[in-house]
């Protein structure tokens, strides 16, 4: 009888957010052998017992099972003949290979039994293996990116489950059958592998999804391909599919000059070459194949092409004429060809017959298009027209430009949306760039397009920001601006540029940094999903309550990273999360893949960026660059810095300019980088200083390493992949002595630095040679060193050198922060640490008087919690020279065991009906105790959900989402009280919103947001009334209000006639700093009446006019009983009259003031000054103050004091 294995296969849900492939094998038996069948199924490792390279053997009835990591094998026994007296034929052996599958993937053996396996064959003990263990389950973590690979047995037959995580993408399955004489599916889709021993069939794939315990089939079928490849089709899926990167840099390469060179874009082409497009003022910036092989100005455009290796250039040319010309964007389409933008201040500008526009208009100041062809020849070069600055390009697949960017006077208008002129402007170019499609402006009044992209049917989305508040709106997520300075705008063109799809702000109050709301980059995916990244500094920014981070900054300076994405018809948020600092000196850019994942890039200052998979650990330098990877829920996926991290003060760091990605997974980056920037496969023969990067972050397990810069003395070793680096030997030339402190290994994402220090042998350079399991044979490098032998000092780097304690109740001590002091040279003296203005924070160290060479020693600084915000400076001061090294404390001392992430909430106008958009507010725990939150309560008109379900652990923090649904014209102050076991409760978190319902009057704009200082009047600001009606509008005008501290003038009658219109002036004259709400009513006889609209404010504190220069004044070490030099103290009034001095005091007597050149008035704008000498008494830090009083303020103001007795 001819034997047949079966298979089936079949879902299994574990939990409701996963999807589960179950892959069957049983064996058709003979009654005989069905009790067999019972048998429970086990997995043994192969110790020997089996003759091939599988890692695990498992034995069925009538079959056996070879496990490896990509693939299994099925072995079929020899069938019999009819009287089972001989033979018929040889195994079969069926292969299933999966594809493209992780070939690095493990077999981990789970559920280990109780029995045991021994193998005693023959009589010689040597081959015997006993005590094999027996396991239930093998797991192959994934196999697949975001897939797991699950072997099992059930009832005496195999099963294997494909796990797939939330979302994850079944089309990457993929099988190869090797072993079957045919393969076919029948007609119930079931499939059929022939072999001569019998017939595997696998069976149609049953699918389901599982929700709240209801299962929902989901059709599926195989499908044949060629080659004997299988693979999987399932219709109607949840499309949203994480895949997890295991990152590996392929390669890093370094492009010089002898100028500053900026590197503004990046694209990918489909053969993976990359362009790259910025701006130089080098004069021997590379050229190859150019057209334009030289600068013709101060500042010229460059395009660059390089090879998939990255380490060779195609073409490079450079792109101007005579003044200065700024290249900021490239895209490039699915022939090759390069489409490069920016700003034209070049008359000569290189234009082409037949253009657009080949003359400048007026005082040149315009952008300009260019195409490069694949093989880096000019395909046409236009100016656009107008007075505009274009920022971002986009190209669809027929080869039309579309630009943003900002704009001025005369911009061409060709089937303009609006013709009204604003600061951001959209534009489309012809294929051939010939003319324009369309032409318009966009916005009302600063405004900046800061990023475009377009979709297949032609539509365009520019983001940016502005600071209008009469910004053209449609069908708006958030209708009102909420920060006068800027929140960021997301506007959908139709395909003819001549309406608008949707358009928004998005954005909050900005409590914490002046900066506001800018939105930078936008990419769209298959699904038509739009993905916007930018920086915010506002706490209440629109996120999602399960985000990756919803942390809001603390610090002026550094507002964060956003990524949102919203849903194709822009009504709807997808995802919203904060990344992390921002503040690092360029912008953050995003790309898109056909799986609707977002990569991210850009710069950052922070030292606590999240990472996940690194090829970069570390943060040791001024900023540095960042590459992160979100799924399409803004799960984090992958993420990394990219950068340098030289040793000691140099420091500079990277600036990641762009960020694209190609159709297997490649990320691609370009920005600024030198000194130790990681160097892989480079291109050769560059200059050393001023450089640019292009980097390629590849999926992979296989380890890798740069080393960087390939110059003595100071080298930095990486492990630039996912999976540790093996060192097997380090070898220098004999011209190098050799240093460091590399040992055997490197983790992933790690790093040590190589000392070489060259002899003087008048070479110029020597070689280092290292093992590894990167490569099957030994790497040489060439490094570069003096003739004349190189030097070595002390080197010491102080890491972080800005730290931020979290919210600490007031009386409670913090968690420990470190930092860390390196010595990356000679043994180093560690001269004296010290705070200066220590009361809040206190420090304790195990720095040595002498830092030995590779050596660090760690600082442990705690907060006291003092005031509503503690800071200190401490000071390091090391060898060489006595330097002396700052790390800033700070942090926020709270009176309530839980602190709220802000004060207020402002929704600003909402329609009703309209989709509610959520605010979050965090909720920390500040006590060194668990905290318990015990009740949320939000006022009638809006809703929470939140997080806050258990207890929060010291300096953890759950988060509330608040919602505001109007029920018609309202103003809707409210409250989120928070109540809790702790001190200080319960916390009360204001919320304003108002309610919009259209009505016979319409009051546009939909709100008004003001900035001014306290104690001033602010605007006006105008606001237009029209009647929308047939008939004349009976307004109460002696009712027209405006809430303070706001106020309003107006020039409205009693009666409106039919569509005409009058207009409301609006002031803000605000009493106290910070943020402040209120309305505008205007009450009238018919439908919709009062109509209101949102005012906000924000009013910063009034401007102290005199002060101290320095606020700090630093005297360094002095000997004890020895008066140190004068050293210069400034007195200045930044005001606008003169003011009256008093006296100038000294606290501290080791501080002496040995002269006084200040007089008795001081006018306004000027300055005097002050000599002050130290003169300590005791060894260690002294600490001092000095004082002056005058006219403009009630109190002091004083300066401080330090220095160190030795």
């Amino acid at each position: 009888m001819r034997s047949k294995v079966f298979s089936c296969l079949a879902l299994l849900v574990f939990s409701a957010n996963f999807n589960l492939f179950a892959q069957q094998v049983s064996s058709d038996p003979s009654p005989a052998e069905s009790s067999l069948e019972r048998i429970p199924l086990l997995f043994e490792p192969n110790r020997g017992q089996a003759e091939n390279s599988a890692q695990f053997v498992s034995r069925g009835n009538g079959y056996t099972v070879f496990l490896a990591t990509d693939k299994t094998e099925l072995v079929l026994p020899p069938t019999r003949d009819v009287k089972g007296q001989g033979m018929k034929s040889e195994l079969s052996v069926i292969t299933l290979e999966f594809l493209r599958a992780n070939k690095r993937v493990r077999l981990e053996a789970a559920d280990l039994l109780p029995g045991k396996s021994n193998y005693f064959i023959g009589n010689g003990s040597s081959n015997w293996i006993a005590g094999v263990p027996q396991y239930a389950r093998i797991n192959l973590k994934s196999i697949y990116p975001g897939i797991d690979l699950v072997y099992y047995g059930n009832n005496g037959l195999l099963e294997y489950d494909f796990v797939l995580s939330p979302g994850a993408d079944p089309g990457v399955l993929g099988l190869r059958v090797s072993g079957a004489d045919k393969i076919s599916a029948d007609v119930s889709g079931n499939l059929l592998l022939q072999a001569r021993n019998g017939t595997v069939q696998l069976q149609k794939p049953t699918i389901y999804q599982e929700t709240s315990g209801v299962r929902h089939i989901i059709e599926g079928k195989f499908i044949l391909r060629a080659d004997n490849e299988v693979g999987f089709i399932v219709y109607d899926y949840d499309r949203t599919k994480p895949l997890v990167v295991d990152p590996v840099l392929s390669y890093s390469t370094l492009i010089g000059a002898n100028n500053s060179t900026q590197v503004q874009g990046v694209a990918v082409d489909p053969s993976g070459n990359v362009i790259i497009a910025g701006t130089t003022y080098a004069t021997n910036y590379p050229t190859v194949a150019a057209f334009q092989p030289t600068n013709h100005g101060t500042s010229n455009v460059f395009i660059t092409k390089l090879n998939p290796a990255g380490n060779v250039i195609l073409y490079s040319t450079y792109l101007g004429g005579s003044g200065f010309d700024t290249g900021r964007a490239i895209a490039v389409d699915s022939a090759g060809n390069a489409y490069v933008t920016g700003s034209a201040n070049s008359a000569d500008f290189p234009t082409t017959p037949g253009a657009f526009n080949t003359t400048c208009p007026g005082f040149c100041n315009t952008s300009f298009v260019t195409k490069v062809l694949a093989d880096g020849a000019l395909g046409y070069s236009t100016f656009m027209g107008g007075v505009t600055g274009a920022w971002a390009i986009a190209v669809d697949s027929a080869g039309s430009a579309y630009i943003t960017g900002t704009a001025g006077s005369g911009l061409p208008l060709v089937n303009a949306f609006q013709s009204v002129p604003a600061g951001g402007f959209a534009q489309k170019l012809k294929p051939d760039g010939t003319a324009l499609d369309y032409s318009t402006y966009l916005g009302g009044g600063g405004d900046w397009g800061r990023g475009i992209a377009v979709d297949t049917s032609g539509s365009a989305y520019v983001v940016g920001s502005t600071s209008a508040t009469n910004f053209p709106l449609k069908n708006a997520l958030q209708s009102s601006l909420l920060y006068p300075l800027s929140n960021a705008f997301i506007t959908k063109f139709s395909p003819d540029g001549a309406s608008l799809a949707f358009s928004t702000y998005l954005g909050g109050t900005s409590p914490f940094n002046s900066s506001g709301d800018v939105a930078t980059g936008v990419a769209i995916d298959p699904l038509g999903n739009i993905h916007i990244t930018g920086t915010s500094s506002s706490c209440e920014f629109p996120l999602s309550l399960n985000a990756f981070n919803t942390d809001c900054g603390r610090i002026s300076t550094d507002p964060e990273v956003f990524v949102v994405t919203l849903n194709s018809a822009g009504s709807q948020i997808v995802s919203s999360t904060f990344l992390q600092s921002g503040q690092g000196g360029s912008s953050p850019e995003i790309a898109v893949d056909k799986s609707g994942n977002s990569y991210i890039a850009g710069s950052t200052n922070s030292s606590n960026y999240p990472v996940l998979n690194p090829v970069e650990t570390l943060q040791q330098a001024l900023s540095n660059g960042f590459v992160t990877e979100l799924d399409p829920s803004g799960k984090l996926l992958f993420s990394t810095y990219l950068g340098e991290n030289s040793p000691g003060a140099p420091g500079y760091g990277a600036q990641i300019a762009g960020v694209t990605v190609d159709s297997k997974g490649g990320i691609y980056v370009a920005g600024a980088g030198q000194a130790d920037f990681p160097l892989l496969h480079p291109i050769t023969n560059q200059v050393i200083q001023l450089q640019l990067f292009v980097a390629k972050i590849s999926p992979g397990k296989s380890p890798q390493f740069s080393l960087s810069p390939r110059v003595s003395p100071m080298l930095a070793l990486r492990n630039v992949s996912s999976v540790p680096l093996t060192i097997s030997s380090i070898v220098p030339s004999s011209n190098f002595t050799m240093g460091g402190n590399c040992g055997t290994s490197l983790a992933p994402g790690g790093g040590c630095n190589l000392i070489l220090i060259g002899a003087d042998d008048k070479k110029t350079s020597g070689t280092v040679t290292i093992t590894s399991n990167a490569y099957t044979t030994p790497q040489k490098f060439t490094i570069s060193k003096s003739p004349s032998g190189d030097s070595l000092g002390s080197l010491v780097s102080i890491f972080p050198t800005f730290v931020q304690f979290p919210s600490q109740f007031f009386g409670t001590t913090s968690a420990v922060q470190r930092i860390v002091v390196k010595n990356w040279g000679l043994p180093a003296a560690i001269n004296s640490i010290s705070i200066i203005q220590p009361a809040a924070f206190t420090e304790t160290n195990n720095c040595p008087a002498l830092l030995n060479t590779a050596a660090s020693c760690t600082i442990s600084v705690t907060y006291s919690a003092a005031t509503g915000q503690d800071g200190a400076q401490l000071v390091i001061v090391h060898d060489p020279n006595q330097a002396r090294d700052t790390v800033y404390l700070s942090g926020p001392g709270s009176p309530s065991a839980i602190a709220a992430s802000t004060s207020a909430v402002e929704f600003g106008s909402q329609q009703v009906g309209a989709p509610a958009l959520a605010r979050i507010v965090n909720l920390a725990n500040t006590t060194p105790y668990p905290a318990v939150i015990t009740g949320l309560t939000a006022s009638a008109a809006y809703a929470q959900t939140n997080t806050c379900t258990s207890a929060l652990s010291p300096h953890k923090e759950c988060r509330v989402s608040v919602t505001f649904a109007p029920t018609g014209n309202q103003d809707a102050p409210g409250t989120l009280t928070v109540s809790n076991y702790g001190p200080g409760g319960p916390e009360t978190i204001n919320l304003h919103a108002t309610g919009m319902k259209p009505g016979d009057l319409v009051l546009s704009p939909a709100s008004l947001s003001f900035f001014g200082n306290v104690g001033f009047k602010t605007g006006p600001d105008t606001v237009t009334v029209t009647n929308n009606t047939q008939s004349p509008v009976t307004i109460n005008v002696s009712n027209i209000k405006a809430s303070a501290p706001f106020s309003q003038t107006h020039t409205c009658t009693s009666s409106l006639a039919p569509a005409s219109s009058c207009q409301i002036s609006v002031f803000f004259k605000p009493t106290q700093p910070g943020a402040s709400s209120g309305t505008l009513q205007v009450p009238f006889v018919g439908a919709g009446s009062p109509q209101t609209i949102a005012l906000s404010g924000t009013a910063q504190a009034a401007q102290t006019t005199v002060q101290f220069y320095p606020l700090s004044v630093q005297f360094g070490e002095q000997r004890v009983k020895t008066s140190s030099s004068q050293t210069t103290v400034g007195v200045e009034n930044n005001g606008t009259t003169t003011v009256t001095l008093g006296s100038v005091s000294i606290q501290g007597s080791e501080f002496s003031i040995a002269q006084n050149n200040c007089g008795t008035t001081l006018a306004r704008n000027t300055g005097c000054g002050l000599e002050v000498v130290f003169t300590p008494s005791a060894i260690g830090g002294r600490n001092g103050s000095m004082s002056v009083t005058a006219s403009d303020s009630s109190s002091p103001h004083t300066a401080t004091l330090q220095g160190t007795g030795i």
